[in-house]
């Protein structure tokens, strides 16, 4: 499309409008005089040269300026640069500001939790809805990855078989976990937000499984692992919320 606007400037030009354009001018003479009384082209016919002259009422010089003939570069750049300063000011529409933000934390089961966490993460409002998920997962498998990091001193203090085997089944649990949700994060990354969700849903299944050791086995007791099984759940759902906004 560019090549076929450079060609056309050659054709002559019948407004002043529509040959700057396409053309760019030199000057090449000037003359004094306070009033121009006419301004009037004239085409050389000169693959498309025009010289426009200005005439002084009180002086016979004239001011002329060479119309020449737009480059190849420049009408690329009449093409190329609205684009890239478009495509610049897109990315900054998208990026997360408060609104966006308040109502992301209104859609989780814990508002405050969701502005805390977000908010924790420098990332946040320089990221588009794209980059939030991909925080958000990475703020997961930290957060799953320093309770593994507690299992083994929590196995230290365990003096019951059956409550060391509990933990030890939640250790694989929550190994399993960290793999799903690096499998989410690169899902994400990809924008396969299907992939995410399903994911997502199977490191939930893992959490609960964890849970199950305790509550559902007699003798019932309070998981060690509870507050961060909570945790998780919260943030597992400020992930699948985001990806909501956007599939």
């Amino acid at each position: 499309m560019g090549n076929r606007m450079c060609r056309q400037a050659s054709k002559p030009w019948t407004t002043d409008e529509q040959r700057a354009s396409f053309r760019t001018y030199t000057e090449v003479e000037h003359a004094q005089g306070p009033d121009i009384t006419s301004l009037y082209p004239t085409n050389t016919g000169s693959g498309g040269l025009w010289v426009m002259g200005q005439r002084n009422s009180k002086d016979t010089s004239f001011l002329s300026k060479t119309w020449k003939m737009a480059s190849p570069i420049s009408c690329l750049s009449i093409l190329v640069i609205p684009l890239l300063v478009a495509s610049l000011f897109c990315q900054v529409s998208n990026a997360v500001d408060e609104a966006f933000l308040e109502n992301i934390c209104q859609k989780t089961v814990d508002y405050e939790f969701c502005q805390s966490t977000l908010r924790s993460d420098a990332r946040t409002f320089t990221a588009n809805t794209d980059g939030l998920v991909l925080i958000s997962i990475s703020i997961t498998v930290n957060h799953v990855l320093s309770t593994n990091d507690q299992i083994p001193n929590i196995l230290k203090t365990l003096t019951d078989p059956l409550d060391k085997t509990r933990l030890q089944n939640c250790q694989t649990d929550y190994n399993e976990i960290v793999a799903k949700l690096n499998a989410a994060y690169s899902a994400s990354d990809a924008k396969s937000y299907q992939e995410v969700i399903n994911l997502l849903s199977a490191a939930l299944i893992k959490r609960v499984e964890c849970d199950d050791e305790y509550r559902l086995t007699p003798p019932i007791r309070d998981s060690p692992l509870s507050n961060a099984s909570i945790r998780l759940q919260k943030l597992v759902d400020i992930a699948w919320v985001i990806i909501e906004e956007i599939i």
